[in-house]
């Protein structure tokens, strides 16, 4: 039995969102999709990544001076893994303009702006996870009206969600949303069962946990030289 895996060569970040993906794929089973996930830790929040990082903000409109100094912008991203394109697409709440981190942003409905990015980002990939930071009652209503969308990892509730919550999209299929709280306290994690070949993909089953982060936690060492970089570097200017 062989076992193949890939982890993100860099976290995702996302308005206080970080989340790392592989897949493990076993001879003649299906595919088994595992996600990490933190979301809102506030006063740890690490700056973004504009170069690798998926935006929070799909509905945002840039001004031109803002946009001066973000280079490159990613409503959505997409991982090919083991064959399988996984798509991330982040979206925010309108909100989410009075901070500090998108000043100089206009930021519009998330479900409206889910409506214009999911199809262009189901262009590029087979599961779509919406990364999300609009609460977990918007999460719910982001499943029920938009189509085209696999999972959600929500945030900015502060929700602490032990397992999945499910919401029903316009076709009548259960979506799993998850959510684990807030201030790093616990890490969530989600395994999805893939089933279909290539252009068929499709959730079989999920199921979610929350494992609180303690010293039985091993620190990743990517993660942790990102942290460290980004603390030197405050302390630099």
């Amino acid at each position: 039995m062989c076992e193949k895996s890939l982890t993100l060569p860099k976290p995702l970040i996302a308005l206080g969102l970080l989340l790392a993906a592989h897949i493990s794929a076993y001879a003649g089973d299906p595919l088994r999709l595992t996600i990490i996930y933190t979301n809102d830790l506030h006063g740890y929040m690490l700056p973004f990544d504009y170069e690798t990082c998926s935006r929070a903000a799909p509905g945002a409109r840039v001004s031109t001076e803002s946009r001066k100094s973000t280079p490159t912008m990613k409503s959505a991203t997409t991982r090919k893994i083991d064959g399988v394109r996984v798509g991330f697409l982040g979206l925010t709440s309108a909100r989410s303009q009075a901070y500090e981190q998108v000043a100089g942003w206009t930021i519009g409905d998330p479900i409206e702006a889910a409506r214009r990015w999911v199809p262009i980002a189901r262009k590029e990939c087979d599961i779509l996870v919406a990364v999300t930071h609009i609460g977990q009652d918007q999460d719910r209503e982001l499943a029920s009206k938009v189509d085209g969308i696999d999972a959600i990892i929500g945030g900015d509730s502060h929700t602490f969600l032990p397992g999945i919550v499910l919401a029903r999209n316009p076709r009548g299929i259960d979506i799993p949303i998850v959510q684990d709280g807030a201030y790093g306290v616990c890490l969530g994690r989600m395994d999805l069962t893939i089933e279909g070949e290539a252009g068929s993909r499709r959730i079989a089953s999920a199921k979610a946990e929350l494992v609180a982060v303690d010293r039985s936690v091993k620190e990743d060492p990517a993660v942790a030289k990102i942290i460290r970089e980004r603390i030197e570097g405050v302390g630099a200017e």
